[in-house]
């Protein structure tokens, strides 16, 4: 479990934890660097966890961090181009992260590489849906290559 917010507060949580199931109860973890509410969360190569953008108030922010769950430190990837809340998170071919939707605009796509990341790409689509649609809490994954 990642950040989240003190109800009807602008009280916004750092704090990391993990579900033990053999004693159904939460241990912490490291805390994240920064407060986030509404973020983009998504796993990588099974030891990675990656979070992207947030919620605070009235505005949404450009960070990310990348948890290692080997080393119990989050570590700072660069920051997307633009602030996003609750965008969509997807990692193609073990390497690629995409982050779509959210608060910013949809017909923007940014791309972040992994093995490599020196900074995000961002990918113009052709989607014109206009600066007041957005996509939130959107859930990505793979098509197999013969659908």
């Amino acid at each position: 479990m990642t950040g989240g917010a003190v109800a009807n507060t602008k009280t916004y949580l750092k704090q990391t934890s993990v579900l033990e199931e053999t004693t159904m109860s939460f241990s912490r973890l490291a805390d994240m660097h920064y407060q986030r509410d509404a973020h983009g969360i998504t796993s990588w190569l099974n030891r990675y966890i990656i979070v992207v953008g947030s919620w605070h108030g009235n505005d949404s922010i450009r960070t990310c961090e990348m948890y290692d769950v080997t080393t119990n430190r989050w570590i700072m990837p660069p920051d997307l181009h633009d602030g996003t809340c609750a965008p969509g998170l997807i990692v193609v071919k073990d390497r690629y992260l995409y982050k779509l939707g959210g608060t910013s605009d949809i017909g923007k796509v940014e791309m972040l590489d992994l093995q490599n990341p020196r900074k995000w790409v961002t990918i113009n689509t052709c989607n014109k849906f206009g600066r007041k649609h957005t996509i939130n809490r959107c859930l990505l994954f793979e098509l197999p290559r013969n659908f």
